[in-house]
């Protein structure tokens, strides 16, 4: 499976038996990377022989199944872009059907289980109030000034489709990365179609990120981060792009991944000029990846987890490169700031803080316990 994940013409020398595509396709299932395994298996044409093409044909209605939902997803995207266009609120869509037109060249390559849109810091509760009476509802049990204070993202369902939008006002949780909202609009231009995207840079940066927030666990991410360099291998300035990894504290998340890939694509990684380049730069900076998180966070092909554990959300945080934002990141996770409280409560009073921590704390243990 891994070669055929790879961005590089498929070797056909060798005819894949039945027993290879049955391994293929379990893996590719688990790790939902079916679509872009058919869509590569498809490109090679008549030269896959004929065990390929019964499993094309036996997979094509899945593949097909794939297509129809992306294009009733970036329906009702393009209708949520247009309603929060209507109301001056700018909208940026991420991941999904975009990222999989820009760097796959075809929207049906990817899977996705929701539709995300990114947009200001400043609009978020505008929008929330927006959708509230355009025909969504939150998914959301937790209030969204809490929210706003400890995550990136607010999870809303289309009740007409019910497919599931994450309205988007950052790429990370706040405090772990050195970009603010206003960081990421400074680098999103519209395209020949006018719609918003990030740019070359940004969109590799949103990507490690997502990659650190799965907890570098998610195959399908580091996918999206192999082709990504791949893509912009001769249009990214990797030494300008290494400096400000170290800017914004991602510099052993980066690490991280590129390992990562190293391990999976050892001889794709050689030949690759964009990796090459930018592990050189990043083994000189000051934020060193210990060979022991190195070895916790290796990929291995095995049944993935659908949830972080908490082993992994523990580890997750040694690969923030600042040592106080580590230390911040354990503190927080049981005391939040007083404002973050504040708004989980939904209430202001300054006199009901020490026993809304306590709360806070049992639920935070029971929500681990469970």
């Amino acid at each position: 499976m891994l070669e055929l994940l790879k961005p590089a013409s498929i070797n056909v020398s060798r005819q894949l038996t039945i027993e290879d595509l049955h391994v293929i396709e379990v893996q590719a299932r688990q790790y939902n990377l079916l679509p872009l395994i058919y869509d590569r298996l498809a490109s090679i044409g008549p030269d896959a022989g004929k065990n390929c093409i019964d499993f094309l044909n036996r997979l094509k209605p899945l593949y097909l199944g794939n297509v129809a939902r992306v294009i009733r997803q970036k329906t009702v995207r393009d209708d949520l872009l247009n309603l929060l266009a209507k109301e001056e609120l700018s909208a940026c869509p991420l991941k999904g059907s975009a990222i999989a037109q820009e760097i796959f060249g075809n929207i049906g390559a990817r899977a996705s289980a929701d539709i995300d849109i990114l947009v200001k810091e400043q609009d978020i509760h505008r929008v929330d109030n927006l959708l509230s009476v355009s025909g969504f509802r939150t998914c959301e049990s937790l209030p969204l000034g809490f929210l706003l204070t400890r995550t990136h993202h607010a999870l809303y369902q289309h009740t007409n489709s019910g497919e599931y939008v994450e309205i988007h006002w950052n790429f990370g949780v706040p405090s772990f990365f050195n970009l603010s909202s206003s960081d990421i609009w400074k680098e999103i231009t519209p395209d020949q179609n006018g719609l918003l995207k990030l740019s070359n840079e940004m969109l590799l940066i949103q990507t490690i990120i997502h990659h650190f927030m799965h907890a570098f666990r998610d195959l399908k991410i580091l996918v999206d981060v192999l082709w990504i360099l791949g893509s912009y291998n001769e249009v990214i300035d990797w030494p300008r792009l290494a400096v400000r990894l170290k800017h914004l504290g991602l510099v052993r998340a980066t690490t991280i991944a590129l390992d990562q890939l190293r391990d999976l694509w050892p001889d794709k990684c050689a030949s690759l000029p964009a990796y090459t380049t930018l592990t050189g730069i990043l083994q000189k900076k000051h934020s060193p990846v210990t060979s022991a998180l190195l070895s916790y966070f290796r990929m291995e092909l095995k049944e993935p987890s659908h949830k972080i554990s908490l082993p992994d959300g523990f580890m997750q945080r040694f690969a923030l490169d600042r040592c106080s934002t580590t230390c911040y990141a354990f503190i927080k996770t049981l005391f939040p700031l007083p404002k973050s409280i504040k708004a989980f409560y939904s209430d202001q009073r300054n006199l009901m803080l020490p026993l809304y921590y306590l709360r806070f704390f049992g639920w935070r243990i029971k929500e681990w316990l469970l």
